[in-house]
């Protein structure tokens, strides 16, 4: 009997829930359309830059061409990522070290076997220092790496095949806003041939207690690339909505939510978020036409259009356009200035690095001395649940 195969991108959902598995095989299905396309060039565009500028080592046989259509383009909005993707990587490996893009790793626990592929994989000289990099060019922020089930999975790679006994993990994700306490450059670093090999340990029991327990599903922050509302656990949150009102309840309702209940009301909305979303871009889909569909209790669903708004593909052609109409005192009032961008186009027009300690000049320092004059600090209150 063959071993059951993981994936590093699936471990945060499957030691949460793991029954998921099975349902996940239920119902089939990928992530497709533009977005995914999107992805994937992405991703093809930064590793080709890699390989041709800084002579980084493909997979046997070469990267493997984007998962969308052959005249498929980038949108000109996005056009940026791929060098804001590679010039992080350039910055963080040194010279003299191996780099690798899509490097397809496996391993062979008791009763599992553990596989993925790396974004990017840097090895030093000797074989004992690793700095990986994963890109995330979606826009739902993901774990930081310090708290990232596939970084762990990834690390737990790296030792197991490399024997690396000190490891660097960067998770890259340039749409998250830093103002809205996402980092866009998350790291974790584990210096230590003990500290990995238990890292290694921990995550094998962990795997095989989610294998003992295949059919146990649990909702949480998992459920966001799950079955959505297919899934009889998000299904079963739905129903305990509506229930018969007792004395007990009433005497409840009086008195004011205690501190467990307030934050475990919060997480299980949050966990129905996603699915709901889901849920309702199924439902306009099906109400595509002018149909009109009725729920159980004469309720009845219809679609309203109206402006949703734009993105703008050619921003120089824009911002140029908009000087022929109005004068800069007009035009400044009706921009966004996400100091992320901006400290990314003052790195690249003044060719300086974003940050970092030793360069005497960079982006941040640029950004703080000179703009802080034009700046009023705000606080934004980020609700973590974790």
């Amino acid at each position: 009997m063959s071993k059951p195969r993981f994936r590093c991108s699936e471990l945060d959902r499957v030691l949460s829930c793991p029954a998921s598995r099975v349902v996940m095989d239920a119902i089939g299905g990928s992530t497709s359309g533009a977005v995914a396309w999107d992805g994937n060039l992405i991703h093809y565009d930064t590793n080709s830059n890699l390989v041709k500028e800084f002579g980084a080592t493909p997979p046997q046989g070469g990267l493997p061409p984007p998962e969308c259509p052959i005249d498929y383009k980038l949108p000109a909005y996005l056009e940026w990522m791929p060098n804001w993707l590679f010039r992080h990587v350039v910055d963080e490996v040194p010279s003299d070290w191996v780099l690798e893009v899509e490097p397809p790793l496996e391993y062979e626990f008791d009763r599992w076997i553990l596989t993925g592929h790396l974004d990017a994989a840097a090895t030093s000289p000797d074989s004992k220092e690793s700095r990986d990099f994963d890109y995330k060019t979606g826009r739902i922020p993901v774990d930081p790496a310090s708290c990232n089930e596939q970084v762990g999975g990834y690390l737990a790679l790296r030792r197991m095949i490399y024997g690396v006994e000190k490891a660097k993990f960067t998770i890259l994700q340039p749409f998250n806003d830093e103002e809205d306490g996402f980092e866009r450059v998350s790291t974790i670093e584990i210096d230590g041939a003990d500290k990995l090999d238990n890292l290694v340990a921990v995550l094998d029991g962990r795997v095989c207690l989610a294998m003992d327990n295949a059919d146990q599903l649990s909702t949480g922050k998992q459920c966001l690339y799950c079955a959505g509302l297919r899934c009889a656990a998000i299904r079963e949150l739905s129903r305990i909505m509506k229930m018969k009102l007792t004395p007990e309840m009433l005497a409840n309702i009086k008195r004011e939510m205690p501190d467990p209940e307030l934050v475990d009301l919060v997480a299980e909305v949050r966990v129905l978020k996603k699915p709901i979303e889901d849920a309702e871009d199924a439902l306009k889909d099906r109400l595509e036409g002018g149909k009109q569909l009725a729920g159980s209790d004469g309720r009845v669903a219809s679609i309203k259009e109206s402006n949703g708004g734009f993105n703008v593909v050619d921003p120089v052609g824009m911002y140029s356009w908009l000087n022929t109409q109005l004068q800069p005192a007009e035009i400044a009032p009706a921009l966004s200035y996400p100091s992320g961008r901006i400290k990314d186009a003052l790195a690249k027009g003044l060719n300086i690095p974003k940050s970092g300690k030793k360069a005497p000049m960079t982006a941040e320092t640029v950004f703080a001395g000179a703009a802080a004059a034009y700046l009023e600090p705000k606080v934004k209150r980020s609700l973590i649940i974790a």
